[in-house]
């Protein structure tokens, strides 16, 4: 297969004609910019690897999003750390006796729905807590709505 060229001898590509010049720049710029991908992919693995429990000190590999509700009621009122590994989370969850459900991420896993479950205890659903706490939101503007009403018209934070 012959190569077409424009009337200077330059490669020809359809309207456009490239100079070899032009097509060693691209090159090189692919070539950097695949070097900068691999570098950041690199960083990014040790840096997983990295990352250390406030619990146990050992690796944090996963984070998980699990409902505040539930989070504060275990996590919170012990006092402990906001940066633990999923290892430290189930242990703290499992003395509480406090089942729950959550969502886990890192490595290839991306909302990976997780369940852990006490003895016979229901875990409690990320999404029926969500649905809830949104529920007794409107319930409450509702109710402080009807109050200010009855009040004729003043709140209890307008004082």
């Amino acid at each position: 297969m012959s190569e077409m060229t424009d009337h200077s001898g330059q490669p020809y590509f359809g309207s456009h004609t490239l100079t070899l010049q032009k097509l060693d720049e691209v090159q090189a710029q692919l070539i950097a910019a695949e070097a900068r991908i691999e570098e950041l992919e690199r960083r990014a693995k040790l840096s997983r690897g990295s990352l250390s429990c406030g619990g146990c000190g050992g690796p944090h590999r996963f984070d998980t999003s699990i409902p505040s509700v539930i989070w504060n009621r275990v996590i919170r009122a012990k006092g402990l750390s906001e940066y633990l590994c999923t290892s430290c989370i189930v242990r703290e969850f499992a003395l509480a006796g406090v089942s729950f459900t959550a969502e886990l991420y890192g490595d290839d896993l991306h909302g990976m729905p997780i369940e852990v479950q006490i003895a016979n205890q229901a875990a409690t659903s990320v999404v029926e807590v969500n649905d809830e706490n949104n529920r007794l939101r409107v319930e409450n503007a509702d109710l402080r709505s009807k109050l200010a009403t009855l009040q004729g018209g003043k709140h209890d934070d307008d004082d």
